[in-house]
C-alpha cells in the first residue's frame, strides 16, 4: 500500500536489535512484550546500548513477530531467521534476509536504484548513510558480487518494479473517478440528470473494450443527439507542466479510437499526487480533451517487415501546438 507512513531511520544497530528480539522472542514462548524487552536489553553487547526497542517495532513491521495476548509469536520467516545463528551477532546472511524483507515492506525511496545493470557506486550514491551501513554489513557492495547477492538485488529490483505498477494504477484509477465525475457534471449542466446516472466506468468491468468512460454527446459532439454514446480514454499523470502531455497509448485503445473517431475522446489528468489518493485536498488539473482524430499525426506507422505491427506506442504533445484543437483545457 502506498502511503506517507514515517518510518523510523534505518540503522546497524536498530538491525542487531531486530535479530535479538526475534532469538528472545524464540526462546522465551510466553515473554509478555516488555519482558522481552527487558531481556533483549539486558545483553553484553554493545554494552548493552542497543535500541531494543525500536528492534521490536521493526520486527513487528517487517511481520516476524506479533502478539496475540501480550505473547509472542514468530511468523515462519521470523523462526526460520531466529534459528540461523545462535550468536548475538547477526551474520552477513542474517543481515541479508532482514534488509531484504524490510525493504520491501517499507519500500525506501533507494529502491528505486536498485537495478543490478547499474554499477556498484551508482547505486551508492542515492542509498542513505545508514542503510549504507546495513547493506555493507551485508555484503551486497562486494565485488565481484555472489550469486547470492545477485539475486538479493535482483529480488529488491523485481520489488522495485511492482511498486511502480502500484503506483500507475493508483493514477490511473484516479483519472478514471475524476473523469467520471467531470462527465456527471458536464451532463447535469446540460439539464441531463438522467444521462449522468448512465456513465459508466467500463475499465472496471473488462480493460479490452479499448476506453475507460461511456458517456453521452450532449454537449460536446455537435450535429448529434444528446442520448449519442461516447467513448472516453483516460490518461493520467503525475506530471505538473501545463505545457506537455507524455502517454503511453496501446494499440487495442487506437484501433478504438480510429473505428469511433467522432465519439471517442481522449481526458488527459495531469498533477496527480498523493493527495488524492488518501483523500485530502485535490491537486490534480483537467482535463485536458482532445478528440480522437488529432492524435492521428502522432501514431506510428507499422514496420513493412514480418511482425512490425506496434502494440503500444509513447506519445509526448505540445499543449500550444494543440491548443486549437483541444474540445476543452484546463
Amino acid at each position: 500500500m502506498l502511503s506517507k507512513i514515517s518510518y523510523p531511520s534505518i540503522t546497524p544497530g536498530r538491525i542487531t536489535a531486530v535479530w535479538l528480539v526475534l532469538q528472545v522472542a524464540r526462546k522465551y514462548q510466553r515473554a509478555t512484550r516488555s519482558e522481552i524487552e527487558a531481556i533483549a536489553s539486558a545483553t553484553s553487547l554493545r554494552g548493552g546500548g542497543l535500541p531494543i526497542s525500536e528492534g521490536l517495532a521493526l520486527a513487528e513491521l517487517i511481520g516476524y513477530l506479533k502478539f496475540l495476548e501480550n505473547c509472542p509469536r514468530l511468523s515462519s520467516d521470523g523462526w526460520h531467521l531466529s534459528q540461523l545463528s545462535d550468536s548475538e551477532e547477526p551474520s552477513p546472511l542474517v543481515v541479508r534476509e532482514i534488509a531484504l524483507l524490510l525493504a520491501k515492506r517499507i519500500r525506501p525511496p533507494w529502491i528505486a536504484f536498485s537495478d543490478p545493470k547499474l554499477p556498484i557506486e551508482e547505486r551508492r550514491v542515492a542509498i542513505p548513510e545508514g542503510w549504507q551501513e546495513v547493506l555493507e554489513d551485508a555484503g551486497l557492495f562486494d565485488m565481484p558480487p555472489s550469486r547470492e547477492v545477485q539475486e538479493w538485488w535482483d529480488s529488491i529490483h523485481m520489488a522495485n518494479e511492482i511498486l511502480l505498477d502500484e503506483l500507475k494504477s493508483k493514477i490511473g484509477r484516479k483519472g478514471e473517478e475524476l473523469t467520471m465525475a467531470f462527465e456527471k457534471a458536464r451532463l447535469e449542466d446540460m439539464n441531463r440528470r438522467d444521462l449522468a446516472s448512465r456513465v459508466i466506468l467500463v475499465s472496471e468491468k473488462d480493460d479490452r473494450f479499448g476506453f475507460d468512460v461511456a458517456s453521452f454527446a450532449a454537449g460536446i459532439v455537435p450535429g448529434l443527439e444528446e442520448e449519442a454514446p461516447i467513448m472516453v480514454e483516460v490518461k493520467s499523470s503525475t506530471s505538473t507542466s501545463r505545457k506537455g502531455l507524455a502517454f503511453e497509448l496501446t494499440r487495442n485503445e487506437w484501433d478504438v479510437a480510429e473505428r469511433n473517431e467522432r465519439v471517442y475522446f481522449f481526458h488527459f489528468w495531469q498533477g496527480i499526487s498523493f493527495d488524492e489518493f488518501q483523500g485530502n485536498k485535490q491537486t490534480a488539473f483537467g482535463p485536458f480533451i482532445l478528440r480522437a482524430d488529432s492524435l492521428t499525426p502522432y501514431i506510428p506507422s507499422d514496420s513493412p517487415i514480418e511482425l512490425g505491427r506496434w502494440t503500444k506506442c509513447h506519445i509526448e504533445l505540445d499543449i500550444g501546438e494543440l491548443f486549437s484543437k483541444f474540445v476543452r483545457t484546463a
